[in-house]
């Protein structure tokens, strides 16, 4: 019998015990929760780590202990789940094309059934909730429970903590937080056995990842072809001469969707967004949904990249925006803007129906592995399980400042690699970057900024997660002819990233009503994520399931179809974004996959006939 087929038989005889589990404890599937408090044995410390000077917090933040103890705020609880193996080994059966249960996905539902937290959990949960007069609201996968309306004196109880006000220096996003993150909070024993985490307590969120602007917004008009180092000025026609694709193709199943994710103060202008379609002969199209908030007065550059470059190439799909600024409205009512906001977008995927939640969904995103604690990444992991189960698809930039990370490009010095997270995970795709080469624009290399990018790309290997088996063969290969960094610089034994690259470097956008010249891995992110949306186009019009989580599909397809990416051979990653600021090593592109470009970029028309045989 398969995992497939088991997991379909458990969620069957589930269904009687979940009806059960809702009528006693109200809050599995979409309710409200409330309940009445219960002993405990003893407190326990969570969420801990090593503190030093700054206690956990990166100099970016400014705090201000001064918070009135009336202040609402808002926090999220984690809820262990259940059978989070078998969850994986669906998402691989339906994920890999040579599986009988390929494409076939699951619901929702199906999910919230298989993952439902043990009912003495989310008992012990309530519980502690009902002690502080607090309810919560679950998510319609039943393992998270979201909390609102909190006084700071009854967080500062609860967890036995004193909260501060943190602001960002530069872009005056706003959480509210333990005053020293590195010192993490209690919990009951008996709750903190029932959770993975409790967010929106200790973790400030990192700035998401810069576009890179190559000229001012006063600078070259749409017309002239090359700026830099003769590299071409990157539009939706550039990008499909170059990838394979109908220059007049259009999306045009109804049920095709995409979305860009957007964090802390990050907007579009729909005034911005028409003038670009318009300019470069696209369809006129409107956003069809906001999730969130957006201010169409202060677009900014990451925002306006994503979605004219998703709605550039993959024209008249459905198209949403999902935002989650993390900014506080200290005059409004409680609600959930002060949640970290990478969290709530996830939140947000397994609170939606299988009816209305985008298929593909790309994120300029990313944070160091080593700044996050492991219980974070292991809940995300199964978030991003969750969703491919669902046959959705998840892209994730794989980082602008090559194997060192940010801190080489402000000025810290490089000792190992840094790998980058979510990127990391086995369970998302990871986006390289690429450019034309300034010796021939027709061939791509890796992007680097020593050779006229305005990135580096990321690219490595997890320090925290093994090889996947999909990856293994093509992994192993590299490692045996590459000249590669010196061991202690890296886990050769570590999941391995980026999974496919795309053009990352001097994209022609419209911020503001004037055009700029943008570049970053939060370019090519977009990018692959609209020809995936291309390729849902052409299944669903089929009566095929969407792509999903594409991982398996890519390194099977390079393997027995190499012809369908084009091989990225030359270049590597050991500077940042700054080309003065560069590590002794970095990895190197090398025939097949490596771990500068993943497989390499797309042919999209020869991918576009394999996804239909």
């Amino acid at each position: 019998q398969t995992n497939q087929q088991a997991t379909t038989h458990y969620i069957a005889t589930m269904k009687s015990l979940l009806l059960f589990y809702i009528s006693i404890i109200g809050c599995v599937v979409c309710s409200t929760v409330t309940a009445t408090p219960t002993a405990d044995g003893g407190k326990v410390v969570v969420g801990a780590f090593g503190c030093d000077t700054d206690a956990g917090v990166a100099p970016e933040w400014e705090r201000n202990d001064a918070l009135d103890p009336d202040f609402q705020i808002s926090f999220s609880i984690a809820l262990k789940q259940r059978n989070t193996d078998r969850l994986i080994a669906t998402l691989l059966e339906v994920s890999d094309p040579g599986h009988a249960n390929y494409r076939k996905y699951l619901g929702v539902k199906d999910v919230a059934v298989l993952l439902a937290p043990l009912p003495e959990d989310v008992a012990a949960v309530v519980a502690f909730l009902g002690a502080h007069g607090l309810t919560g609201s679950s998510v319609l996968t039943g393992d998270w429970l979201e909390v609102h309306g909190v006084p700071v004196r009854t967080a500062e109880r609860m967890f036995n903590r004193r909260f501060a006000r943190f602001t960002h220096a530069r872009r005056g996003t706003q959480f509210f937080r333990v005053g020293r993150p590195c010192e993490g909070y209690e919990l009951p024993a008996r709750v903190a056995a029932a959770v993975d985490f409790v967010g929106g307590v200790t973790r400030l969120p990192k700035t998401p990842l810069e576009t890179r602007q190559l000229a001012s917004a006063t600078g070259p008009t749409p017309s002239q072809q090359f700026i830099r180092d003769e590299m071409p000025a990157v539009t939706p026609d550039f990008l499909k001469q170059l990838y394979g694709i109908p220059p007049n193709i259009v999306s045009t199943n109804p049920g095709n969707s995409q979305a860009v994710a957007e964090f802390l103060k990050q907007y579009y202008s729909n005034d911005d967004l028409q003038k670009y379609l318009h300019t470069f002969g696209v369809p006129q199209q409107d956003v069809a949904r906001v999730v969130g908030f957006n201010n169409e007065t202060m677009p900014g550059g990451e925002a306006s990249l994503d979605i004219q470059v998703i709605m550039g190439v993959s024209a008249k799909a459905r198209t949403e925006f999902w935002s989650f600024s993390g900014l506080r409205n200290n005059s409004a009512p409680a609600g959930p803007d002060n949640q970290e906001p990478f969290l709530r977008y996830m939140r947000a995927i397994s609170n939606s129906t299988d009816a209305e939640v985008p298929l593909v969904h790309s994120f300029s995103y990313d944070d160091n592995e080593d700044s996050l604690t492991a219980e974070y990444m292991e809940r995300c992991n199964v978030e991003f399980a969750k969703a491919g189960v669902r046959g959705l698809s998840l892209f994730f930039a794989a980082g602008d400042d090559g194997i060192g990370g940010m801190d080489v490009r402000q000025g810290k010095p490089c000792t190992r690699s840094v790998p980058a997270f979510p990127s990391s995970s086995p369970w998302v795709t990871s986006v390289g970057g690429s450019q034309m080469s300034p010796l021939n624009v027709k061939v791509e290399v890796v992007a680097d900024s020593r050779t006229g990018s305005v990135i580096t790309t990321g690219g490595g290997f997890s320090d925290v997660f093994p090889t996947p088996k999909y990856q293994a063969e093509a992994v192993a290969s590299y490692l045996r002819r590459a000249k590669l960094p010196p061991a202690s610089w890296f886990n050769a034994a570590g999941r391995a990233y980026p999974d496919i690259s795309g053009i990352a470097t001097n994209y022609l956008i419209y911020v503001g009503g004037k055009i700029q010249h943008i570049g970053g891995t939060s370019a090519s992110t977009p990018l692959i994520a609209a020809m995936v949306s291309l390729l849902n186009d052409s299944l669903l019009n089929k009566g095929v399931g969407p792509m999903g989580w594409i991982n398996p599909f890519l390194y099977r397809t390079s393997a027995l179809h190499p012809t369908a990416f084009t091989d990225i051979v030359k270049g590597d990653n050991a500077c940042s974004a700054n080309a003065t600021r560069c590590c002794a090593y970095g990895f190197e592109a090398a025939a097949g996959w490596d771990a500068a470009s993943g497989v390499g970029s797309p042919v999209w028309d020869e991918l576009a006939d394999l996804v239909l045989m």
